[in-house]
């Protein structure tokens, strides 16, 4: 089974029950082809960047689900058949697998020779001299 999300923006004409139904029948349909639900958001109304079929406001809402892939042609045909979305997107999301991050080590000491005293420097030179 693979993890899919169904984004969609829906009808903003549609009252607060009627809105929470859509979703309930969206869950129902995914539920009945043996889907697994993941994450939903309750739909929420959104100003649309461009009109969508004359409507410049939707609800905005995503189901997050798993269904075996040859079923997913019959989700989308049922989200197709209702009048009350305007647009829907359907993605396959990628599995994230959890990686443990081990803790830094110490850094090192650089390197680089340490910096010598300026009168060693003299002495050295007397020296010479």
């Amino acid at each position: 089974m693979k993890l899919y999300e169904l984004a969609y923006i829906a009808n903003p004409n549609l009252s607060s029950e009627e809105i929470n139904s859509l979703q309930e029948e969206l869950i129902n349909i995914i539920s009945k082809i043996e889907g697994v639900l993941g994450k939903s958001s309750s739909p929420q109304k959104r100003a649309l960047a461009y009109p969508v079929k004359d409507q410049t406001e939707a609800y905005l809402s995503c189901v997050e689900f798993s269904i075996p892939e040859n079923v997913l042609k019959s989700i989308e045909d049922e989200v197709k058949k209702n009048k009350n979305i305007l647009r829907y997107l359907i993605i396959k999301k990628p599995v994230v697998k959890k990686v443990e991050v081990e803790a830094r080590p110490e850094k090192k000491k650089s390197l680089k020779p340490e910096k010598t005293k300026l009168k060693e420097i003299d002495k050295e030179i007397d020296e010479i001299i």
